[in-house]
């Protein structure tokens, strides 16, 4: 078996997005690991310490954000990306998010957004 890239906590309701999300990742070498909500993705990424989180923002913003501040107390080494619409994008950095994709996430931003928090390449 391969070495895996790094582990990654997939966090996102909606299962056809969190699917395809986990099958682009995976193909591209990650061990991964999904939630539903955010409780569900807070006590996961506790148990797992993943190296970066998937994390969706929903359209009110809340309650990613509030993980997020809640994972920056207790990982802070773990890094997250946020996804969801446009407009809610900069609430995420601002709230120390490493980078956001906008909703529907394509394979080269998907990269993009690998290769900005985790530095790594592909080939």
């Amino acid at each position: 078996m391969t070495e895996k890239r790094g582990r990654l906590l997939v966090i996102e309701d909606h299962k056809e997005l969190r699917n395809a999300l986990v099958t682009n990742l995976e193909d591209l070498g990650y061990e991964v690991a999904t939630a539903e909500d955010e409780n569900q993705g807070l006590n996961k990424a506790k148990e797992i310490k993943p190296d970066l989180v998937f994390c969706d923002l929903k359209h009110t913003g809340l309650p990613c954000l509030d993980m997020l501040k809640a994972l920056k107390a207790e990982l802070p080494e773990t890094k997250v990306i946020v996804t969801g619409i446009e407009t809610t994008r900069e609430e995420g950095l601002r709230f120390g998010a490493c980078f956001c994709l906008s909703n529907p996430i394509s394979r080269s931003d998907l990269i993009d957004a690998l290769r900005h928090c985790l530095g790594h390449s592909f080939e």
